[in-house]
């Protein structure tokens, strides 16, 4: 319940801090324009050390001084993002930065350097993947497992590639067992669950995850849940929500409405919609034909259960 936002991050995946910006504090105020006077005066040694903790952190170990993903971040005017998370009815929350989560994902952000002060959206450059190396090796390692083939050859060919230049450790194939990881949908296969996991962690936030669950056809697992952001300490809670409206409680706690005790602490995205009679239906695994593709073909039929939407 006093965990915070800063002990979701420790110890974790370097994916996730590649893809979800870690949680910072600064002294500056949002729209501050960032200048050579005062591009290091984001600090005052009166500051808790725990809130300049990932900014370090980002600049000399996960980023290793690269100029283009300097912390605290800058937009693109460049201004100063003052802390992170931003949340959408935080105090503190500005302009496209926030979110209701408190998860920002930043994959393809970069900032200016040196010489483009006032001037970051010009000279800044962002890659965007359109096909990359790594989803060849997820589909792979797949495809392999489907065929029954998926061995620890083929893991080190793959996934443990992709995990030993994120800072995890291997997998180990003869290591996954029923019990390895007691969490899992107990649907899937405990390798499969594993391999699933790779890829939902490596391809984050570019749009594969609807499109697998339909795939493999679990989306009812994923989706028939309430989404919860960030946690955040009781005692912080007013510096991110204002009056603490979406702010779960302890009083909050009900297993049937799928609420636990260690969800306390966590922000609440959006209302209880498995509540509101909403969720996944085995409609969505189809999408509906077009109207307009009907009308110019009377001999084509409406995919089942959409003529009711």
């Amino acid at each position: 319940m006093d965990a915070t936002v800063n002990d979701e991050f420790k110890n974790r995946d370097f994916r996730l801090y590649w893809r979800c910006i870690p949680p910072y504090k600064t002294k500056m105020g949002n729209g501050v324009a960032v200048t050579d006077a005062n591009q290091n005066d984001w600090w005052d040694d009166l500051m808790d050390p725990k809130d300049r903790y990932y900014i370090d952190y980002m600049n000399n170990v996960v980023n290793k001084g690269d100029p283009y993903h300097q912390f605290p971040m800058r937009t693109w005017q460049p201004q100063f993002l003052s802390r992170v998370p931003m949340i959408q009815t935080s105090p503190n929350s500005w302009g496209p930065m926030r979110n209701y989560g408190g998860y920002y994902l930043y994959m393809t952000y970069s900032t200016y350097n040196e010489t483009a002060i006032q001037a970051g959206g010009r000279y800044a450059v962002s890659d965007c993947p359109i096909f990359h190396i790594e989803e060849i090796m997820l589909n792979y390692a797949e495809v392999e497992f489907e065929l029954g083939k998926f061995t620890q050859s083929v893991a080190d060919q793959t996934i443990n590639k992709l995990r030993a230049r994120a800072n995890v450790a291997p997998m180990t194939v003869s290591d996954i067992t029923a019990s390895f990881d007691p969490d899992r949908d107990p649907a899937v296969d405990p390798v499969a669950w594993e391999i699933r996991r790779e890829r939902m962690v490596e391809l984050l936030g570019e749009g594969f995850g609807f499109y697998d669950i339909r795939r493999w056809k679990r989306a009812d697992y994923f989706m028939n849940q309430r989404p919860l952001g960030v946690k955040v300490a009781a005692d912080e809670v007013n510096e991110y929500f204002g009056n603490g409206s979406i702010f779960i409680q302890a009083s909050d706690v009900n297993p049937a409405a799928s609420v636990f005790p260690e969800d306390v602490g966590r922000v609440v995205c959006v209302g209880d919609f498995m509540q509101q009679g909403k969720g996944w239906k085995d409609t969505y695994y189809l999408n509906p034909v077009p109207q307009y593709q009907l009308t110019l073909n009377d001999q084509l039929k409406q995919n089942a259960g959409w003529d009711k939407e």
